[in-house]
């Protein structure tokens, strides 16, 4: 069988392949490829076969062009693995092909299938295909960024050793002959920092480099897929690249919430008491190195994204404001925002590592800069917030009235979601799970051990606690004493979470930063979950969200710094 020949990866060519279906035993060459039957057939056999009443509606291909296909294509099936019945149906909420028995069996309660006639209609010229390359393009621009940026690092370490050996040049006069020894110390440590981190740097090109060649690969896919595929082959072959796309977009964001594109910058530090202990000279210079945050930007070339298929909008909320972030600012990456009881709005920015105000009416009050990283905020009376800082595991105490830091705790991992309940700080460890600090004496306890991602968000829902697992995909809930009392997996309605909060009425309110969207789901209706904002909304890559009980008011923040405050009504 040609399936065979083609699933060891063989490259043979379709003139060595014989039809299995000739009934007079000639074997003829094949030269046609039905996919629905997944058969391989001779001239004379093709005719029949289009000839019968039950394939007379098929669409053949071409065995030049059907061993063209990407490899996945080529083993495609059109039956159910579990059942071994023919795949009729697809379910629009688990993307997947489903066969009868798969309908009674496991989707009985679904309520979006639909004939595969009827989806892969017209698939060759959906927008999903062209989304698909817009957004491999983008990324290979992308990657392309960082490999320059990187690239250029590399080149910025030979100046920085000149400049670092100026600067000791200007030293050693008053002290030649005990600074030669420290001079080629230094000279020693500079070079093995540079190689150091060059490896490092080299051996993360090498991974962007395999990534491009992917992601290449990808797009000839689309075209073959497009040029000599069925209508079938190409529904399901985009399918298997929107996933593709989405699991390397959550890796390339992963890039930058990790830190992992600063950029490294070697710097020189001379010991003042130099003239005091002149006899230890090793004392007298160190290297260090220093991060910078990457200026590395996510290109996209327009705004479409590819879209989950959710529920429809049931919205109840109505736009009050809409502004920007201190009007006039660029290269913002906002990852948190609270109201303050007072109205007032505290936002913080990971790129400029700053804690910024805007009053009420939306107007720019100050911004707080210079303590270290930040990531979410969290208000707990009209002057304090709690500010954590990510990687450096570190939690801020801000008065916002004197605009500077009060407080500064160390926590036991990267902390990155906070909240603000009944006089403790609840925040999410990285690798380690929930945290509490109560704000009398500083005091942290061990609240829910799970091993947390990062850029886990919490909030609290009533007299519980809330948090979103991205990686598995659920919501939990826990009660005070810790204990998981509800579970819910969102997976189906939005991608890429972000910030979390809830109203007082057990609504939570999620945010999907890759599907552009805002989902409330029920604590009370049984965890009813239904869409209530998007990108006809002006979404546009939230990431951060509040909601401020005081006045019945809804905030969401894209990455950039603009800012959409709902009345819900």
């Amino acid at each position: 069988m040609i399936r065979t020949i083609l699933t060891k990866g063989s490259t043979m060519s379709s003139t060595n392949i014989t039809c299995g279906h000739c009934e007079d035993g000639t074997r003829s060459l094949v030269v046609k490829w039905c996919p629905e039957c997944e058969h391989a057939f001779c001239v004379m056999c093709e005719k029949k076969h289009g000839q019968s009443e039950t394939s007379k509606n098929h669409t053949t291909i071409a065995i030049e062009n059907f061993m063209k296909l990407p490899q996945y294509l080529q083993q495609l099936k059109v039956t159910c693995s579990d059942h071994h019945e023919r795949q009729t149906c697809f379910c629009v909420n688990h993307e997947i092909l489903l066969c009868n028995t798969c309908i009674q069996d496991t989707h009985i309660t679904c309520d979006n299938i639909k004939p595969i006639p009827e989806v892969i209609k017209n698939s060759k010229h959906s927008v999903a295909i062209e989304t698909v390359n817009q957004c491999l393009n983008d990324f290979i621009t992308n990657l392309h960024n960082i490999k320059r940026v990187r690239e250029n690092n590399i080149k910025k370490f030979s100046q920085q050793k000149k400049d670092i050996l100026t600067e000791f040049a200007t030293l050693r006069e008053e002290v030649i002959q005990k600074l030669n020894d420290a001079e080629n110390k230094l000279i020693g440590d500079i070079d093995y920092q540079v190689g150091e981190q060059t490896k490092e740097i080299k051996t993360f090109l090498a991974k962007i480099d395999e990534q491009i060649l992917d992601m290449e690969q990808k797009l000839r896919d689309i075209h073959l897929m497009t040029s000599f595929g069925s209508d079938f082959q190409t529904f399901v072959g985009i399918k298997e690249v929107e996933k593709y796309v989405h699991k390397e977009e959550l890796e390339l964001q992963s890039l930058f919430d990790n830190n992992q594109l600063d950029e490294i910058c070697m710097k020189f530090k001379v010991n003042k008491q130099l003239q005091s202990y002149l006899t230890d000279i090793t004392q007298v210079s160190e290297i260090f190195l220093q991060t910078i945050p990457t200026k590395v930007r996510i290109f996209r070339k327009d705004k479409r994204q590819m879209q989950t298929p959710i529920s429809s909008k049931e919205s109840h909320l109505g736009l009050a404001q809409k502004f920007d972030i201190e009007e006039g600012s660029c290269n913002r990456s906002i990852r948190g925002c609270t109201f303050m009881p007072n109205g007032k709005i505290v936002f913080t920015d990971r790129n400029s590592q700053a804690v910024i105000v805007h009053n009420s009416d939306g107007s720019f009050q100050c911004s707080i800069d210079g303590h270290g990283r930040v990531f979410d905020v969290a208000a707990i009376d009209n002057t304090y917030v709690a500010v954590t800082s990510g990687s450096e595991a570190v939690i801020y105490l801000y008065n916002i009235e004197s605009q500077e830091v009060v407080k500064t705790t160390k926590t036991n991992g990267p902390c990155y979601g906070i909240t603000y309940k009944s006089g403790a700080l609840f925040y999410c460890v990285e690798g380690k799970g929930i945290e509490t600090m109560a704000l009398s004496d500083n005091t942290i306890s061990e609240f829910y051990k799970e091993a947390l991602p990062w850029g886990t968000y919490i909030t609290t829902v009533d007299d519980k606690i809330c948090f979103v697992n991205h990686e598995i995909d659920i919501i939990k809930l826990l009660d005070s004493s810790s204990n998981v009392c509800r579970t819910f997996n969102y997976k189906h309605f939005l991608r890429n979470p972000r910030g979390v909060t809830s109203d007082n009425l057990g609504v939570i309110y999620l945010i999907g930063h890759t599907t552009n969207n805002v989902v409330s789901i029920s604590t009370i209706d049984n965890m009813e979950c239904k869409q209530v904002l998007s990108m006809e909304d002006g979404l546009l890559n939230p990431t951060a969200i509040d909601f401020d009980w005081r006045r019945n008011s809804l905030m969401v923040v894209s990455w950039d710094g603009s800012v959409l405050v709902y009345n819900c009504n």
